[in-house]
This record gives structure tokens, C-alpha cells and sequence, in this order.
């Protein structure tokens, strides 16, 4: 949960006036708006989910103000909040970025009305890209995913860069070892080639190539960058190595999502900039943030459910071949036993993932899985006249309900709006 002041945290909890502020930025070029009286805010529909946030933002442009503006590719932050002793105050939720813009005219009412995605959602339209060369060397300087390389008469596009290689696709031509230089200009240094790797015909990472965090930090192309908070008990996410090859045409979203599911940690993009990376504990010491109704003093609500389900299937079975279609067949098993103790038998689930290229891998992939349906079985909703500004994706949360005999619910937040 993000940090909010004392005043705004007591009065986000009573307050019948709340405030959003909507800040647009380009380079050197910002806008500002709020709901204050007489700023141009009329409504903001704004939902954050786990993979992908979207907002609407309606502005007032009854004086033509948005006709001659450009907003497309502009950062936007929305901040929530109210109004306190202290004034406005507001909390930023993460990033988004303006891919819809369209001014509105009827019935008198001239409207200008924004569409934005967050980076998720951006990258859920990047596809990976396939092929290329790995190009062994001293790399040296900063050198960017993007970037073009130029390699003596060859260029191509920088698609991973490591400690002492750097990978690039859309090759002109076979590349020869040698100087390589980037587009970032001559401040960036340059590459010495060594060696040539033979030409590829898909992109993917072996169990001795390098780790979640490295797949991952890959996938994100310069959007953002990655910060990593807290590991899982096994640190999977650090120092595990998988192998990993992704499809023809699959987008970078779904590449993360893939390999995180050989972790037991999640990603937040969160109101710094930076994509975070934390291990989704079962069972945390302590709640970000606590609703109830019987004490004043804490945030209130209107409705809550809580629908809980029987773990289906309660047996995970992952393989990367069907039997004697491979050798080595790797087979991991991952059960809820409190799903099997109520039931008195598996409901098995397998799954075939040809990725998979150790014992290793089979196992930490089952148990990710069942642990990711078990924590899909329970899921609630909670209704609150007054929003929590600084609430986040991924926020372990207690709800004490004393309507229903002070009966007590704690979760992740899936999903704000």
C-alpha cells in the first residue's frame, strides 16, 4: 500500500469530499487537472488489475481548449484523494499512457475524452520477437533493448543484453566479429565481438541460461523498470533457471506470465515508475490495510461477500510430453490435502508443457500451480462509500464484518475500480 499523510488517511476514512487530480506529461510539456469547481475533470472510470489497468478519463472542453492539442503518447498519473485541513491531497497510482483521444460535441456539451492503458496492457500488444544472432563479447557502456546495432556492415535490433553478450534480431545480413556500435551515439561506448552464434530460428532461454528475473527484465523492452522486493522461500524468481521457448506471435505479457508461474511471487506496477517484484505470502504477520465496521477510526464499508469454493482440481500433474512421446519424461505433482481429505479423492488436472526441460522445472511448476488455484477459490468483493487512496494491486487486506457476528476475511486485492 502506498504511503499516505496522517490527514489524508484520517479523512479518506469519513470524507464526503473526495478530490482527483489528473497530471499529463511529454518530454517537457505537462497538463493539470482536478475535480476542484471549475477545473475541467467530469468523470474518471479506472480500474487496476494485476495484469492490466485501463482508464477514461471525461474532460471539460466547453472553451475549445483540447481542439489544437496532441495528447497521444502522453504519461498520465491519476491521483486519488480528498480534501483535508492540510488542502488537496492525493496519492499517484501507477503510470498509464494516453492511446485514445477524441473530442465530443453534442447537445451543447463539448467533452474531450481520454483512453489509457497501463504498461500491461502495452505490453499484451508487443510480440516477441524470433530468431536472430547472439553476439559474444565485452559489452561495455549502456546498451538498450531497442536499440539499433551496427556491426560492420550488418545492423540489426539489440533484443537481450547480458554481461557479456548482447542479442540481436532483424538482421540485414550474417554478422562477423568485430566492433559493434549502438544507436544510443558514441557516449554509449561500444561492443567487442568475439564470437557469432549460429543463426537462430526461435528466441528462448535453457535451465543453465539465466533466471525468471532475467526473462522477465527482458520482456519489459525499456518500458519500465524492474525492481525486486522480496523472493519467494526458494528464491525462484533470483536464482531459478528455466527453460523457456515462446510461440510464434505471443506477446511479451504472456511470456511473463508464463514464468512466473514457476514462481510463487507476483509483479506490481506501482506509482514510482518501476515494476516490483514480491513473494505473495500465504499467511503475512501483518495486513497493509483493515476495514471494519464496529470502530470508528477504521475505514467503513457498505457490502462485502465472500465466496469461498472447494479447491478443483486438488491434484496438479505437469509433464512436457505425453509418456514415450519424449525422453526424458519429467513428471511433477503438486495436491491440496485439504481439498482430498474433504472429497476422500483426486481430481486431477495434467497439463503438458514441452518447455519444461528438467525434474526441476516439472516441480516448481505443479506447486506454483496449485498454489495459484488455491488462492483462486476464495475470492470476495468489498464496497466502500469512500475510496482508499492508497490501496495497490496485491495489498494483503483484513475485513472485519460486524453485521455478520464479527466474522473475519483477509485477502489480496485482485482488482480496484
Amino acid at each position: 500500500m502506498r504511503t499516505l499523510s496522517a490527514t489524508l488517511l484520517a479523512e479518506q476514512k469519513i470524507s464526503q469530499t473526495p478530490f482527483a487530480r489528473v497530471y499529463l506529461e511529454h518530454g517537457v510539456t505537462n497538463y493539470t487537472f482536478t475535480t476542484s469547481s471549475g477545473d475541467r475533470i467530469k468523470s474518471i472510470e479506472h480500474k487496476e488489475e494485476v495484469y492490466g489497468s485501463v482508464a477514461v478519463i471525461t474532460l471539460d472542453n466547453s472553451d475549445y481548449y483540447f481542439n489544437g492539442l496532441n495528447l497521444f503518447g502522453y504519461i498520465v498519473q491519476i491521483g486519488w484523494g480528498a480534501t483535508t485541513g492540510a488542502g488537496n491531497e492525493y496519492s499517484n497510482s501507477p503510470n498509464l499512457w494516453v492511446v485514445g483521444y477524441k473530442t465530443t460535441s453534442e447537445n451543447g456539451v463539448l467533452e474531450c475524452v481520454l483512453e489509457c492503458l497501463d504498461v500491461w496492457n502495452l505490453l499484451g500488444r508487443n510480440h516477441v520477437f524470433v530468431g536472430g544472432y547472439k553476439l559474444t563479447g565485452t559489452v561495455s557502456g549502456t546498451v538498450l533493448r531497442g536499440e539499433k546495432c551496427t556491426l560492420g556492415a550488418v545492423t540489426g535490433t539489440v533484443y537481450l543484453v547480458a554481461e557479456d553478450y548482447v542479442h540481436i534480431v532483424s538482421t540485414t545480413g550474417t554478422p562477423v566479429t568485430g566492433t559493434a556500435t549502438f544507436s544510443g551515439g558514441a557516449s554509449q561506448v561500444v561492443t567487442e565481438v568475439t564470437a557469432i552464434g549460429a543463426a537462430e530460428t526461435t528466441m528462448g532461454w535453457n535451465s543453465t541460461d539465466h533466471s525468471i528475473e532475467f526473462i522477465v527484465e527482458s520482456m519489459l523492452f525499456g518500458w519500465i523498470t524492474l525492481t525486486v522486493d522480496s523472493d519467494d522461500p526458494n528464491a525462484a524468481f533470483v536464482t531459478y533457471k528455466t527453460s523457456y521457448t515462446p510461440q510464434l506471435g505471443v506477446t511479451a505479457r504472456q511470456v511473463i506470465k508464463d514464468v512466473m508461474d514457476f514462481t510463487r511471487c507476483g509483479l506490481r506496477v506501482e506509482s514510482d515508475g518501476a515494476m516490483h517484484a514480491m513473494y505473495l505470502d500465504p499467511a503475512p504477520a501483518a495486513v497493509d490495510y483493515e476495514f471494519r465496521l464496529d470502530v470508528a477510526t477504521y475505514h467503513n464499508f457498505k457490502s462485502s461477500t465472500n465466496d469461498r469454493r472447494l479447491v478443483t482440481p486438488n491434484r496438479i500433474i505437469v509433464c512436457n510430453s505425453y509418456p514415450s512421446e519424449k525422453t526424458p519424461l519429467y513428471v511433477g505433482v503438486a495436491t491440496d490435502s485439504d481439498s482430498y481429505t474433504a472429497l476422500g479423492k483426486y481430481i486431477t488436472q495434467i497439463i503438458i508443457m514441452q518447455n519444461i526441460g528438467s525434474q526441476a522445472d516439472a516441480d516448481a511448476r505443479a506447486t506454483s500451480l496449485i498454489a495459484r488455484v488455491k488462492a483462486e477459490q476464495s475470492i470476495g468483493e468489498l464496497l466502500c462509500p469512500t475510496i482508499n487512496c492508497g490501496q495497490e494491486v496485491l495489498d494483503w487486506i483484513k475485513i472485519t464484518d460486524a453485521r455478520n457476528n464479527g466474522v473475519i476475511s483477509t485477502g489480496r486485492v485482485g482488482a480496484i475500480s
